[in-house]
């Protein structure tokens, strides 16, 4: 996981907002096929063939595989800035902190083929700007969460003498180790339901 200097700093791309209406449907096959194949699976020529259109015009959309999979990526990075964006402020640390992990796990509920996108760091060739863009996943989630935590020590929902990144640390590493275990589980379990009693119990063992 990378941590950034000053996670308020953090910038959300600007890919999410200005994609096109066919733009977004490419990602949307690719971030399917990925889940079915693999990323070996998704090649231009495979997802032209599920667009129903020929690799010419998918490489007027996207110069080039790398970028699809970093608009994707990018893609989810927006998604969810609006979702953090819509806790209430005014709200308690320990019902922000429980709305926030809450948003997460719905999200992926209903994107299981996103799963693997966010959090399988070994699924695309590392080129820099994949890192890049990778890294945005984790530096939103902490944009959004240090605010929370930073509370939450006041209100003594989090130890004041724990550094906010080790807690940071533990909070995401949990939530992206249970979504790995849902994703090679075939998303057989609730994730939901799991991963509301995984939080409220860190949450609990941080108050003690």
């Amino acid at each position: 996981m990378t941590y950034i200097q000053n996670p308020l700093s953090y910038k959300v791309p600007e890919t999410g907002s200005n994609i096109s209406p066919r733009q977004l449907e490419i990602i949307t096959k690719a971030s399917k096929l990925l889940s079915k194949k693999g990323a070996e699976g998704l090649t231009i020529k495979n997802l032209a063939k599920e667009m129903k259109f020929s690799e010419a015009a998918l490489y007027r959309h996207f110069g080039s595989k790398e970028k699809i999979v970093i608009a994707l990526i990018e893609h989810v990075v927006c998604q969810f800035e609006d979702l953090f964006l819509t806790i209430d402020k005014g709200l308690p640390p320990q019902h922000r902190f429980t709305s926030y992990f809450n948003l997460l796990f719905q999200y992926f509920n209903e994107n299981k083929n996103l799963v693997d996108v966010a959090f399988s760091d070994g699924m695309f060739e590392k080129t820099t700007d994949i890192i890049e863009a990778q890294n945005g996943i984790s530096n939103v989630m902490q944009k959004h969460l240090i605010p929370i935590i930073m509370d939450g020590k006041l209100s003594q929902d989090f130890p004041m003498d724990m550094n906010a990144d080790r807690i940071i640390h533990i909070l995401i590493g949990t939530f992206r180790f249970q979504m790995q275990k849902w994703s090679i589980s075939d998303y057989k379990f609730d994730v939901i339901l799991s991963g509301k009693d995984i939080m409220t119990g860190l949450l609990a063992l941080f108050k003690k």
